[in-house]
């Protein structure tokens, strides 16, 4: 059976992984038969819809199909039919320094403007983002000689992974305040 003769009988379109699961149980389930299988399997997605062509799909096989990517700010990850989340894939150094940014830059635009620079930290060769750390932390220090430096490190086990770097020139303390406030509320720490 093709995707477009199935999405004829039940009148809508589905996606195509949901149509990977449609094709596998109408293909291997024994309650199917050659005779009125198109029509069979169409009946029981417009009773049940994909729960129920998923219950069958796992009396066939013992695969976790995707049915959706998705992703957070760190990472991307499959969802299977069964809600389990798997398969979690690290954004990189990049993408999670452009998402921030542009963050700031739409919901705090003020503060963004009195950041001098932040940046990702180079020094440590890191690529992408580490997704084993326990925390994520998110802090300022007063500069040496002026301003306020902010950071965001990865901890795991007593070992700190440096992130981002940020500073401003602001003497006032305050403006660190509210810098620092608006990347915990980005970062969602």
């Amino acid at each position: 059976m093709m995707k477009h003769e199935f999405e004829t009988l039940i009148g809508q379109t589905v996606s195509p992984n949901d149509y990977y699961l449609i094709e596998t149980v109408y293909r291997d389930h024994e309650s199917i038969t050659d005779f009125v299988g198109k029509k069979q399997i169409a009946d029981i997605y417009k009773k049940g819809g994909i729960n129920a062509i998923w219950k069958m799909f796992k009396e066939v096989s013992d695969e976790k199909p995707v049915m959706e990517t998705r992703e957070d700010i760190f990472s991307y990850y499959d969802v299977s039919y069964d809600w389990t989340c798997h398969n979690e894939r690290p954004k990189t150094m990049q993408q999670v320094y452009d998402y921030i940014c542009n963050e700031m830059k739409e919901k705090y635009p003020e503060l963004w403007r009195m950041l001098d620079y932040f940046d990702i930290w180079k020094y440590d060769g890191i690529t992408h983002f580490p997704l084993d750390y326990k925390w994520i932390a998110v802090f300022y220090v007063r500069g040496g000689s002026e301003g306020h430096y902010f950071h965001v490190e990865a901890i795991k086990d007593g070992k700190i992974t440096h992130l981002f770097l940020g500073k401003t020139l602001s003497e006032n303390r305050e403006d660190a305040i509210l810098i620092n406030s608006a990347l915990s509320r980005i970062l969602e720490v």
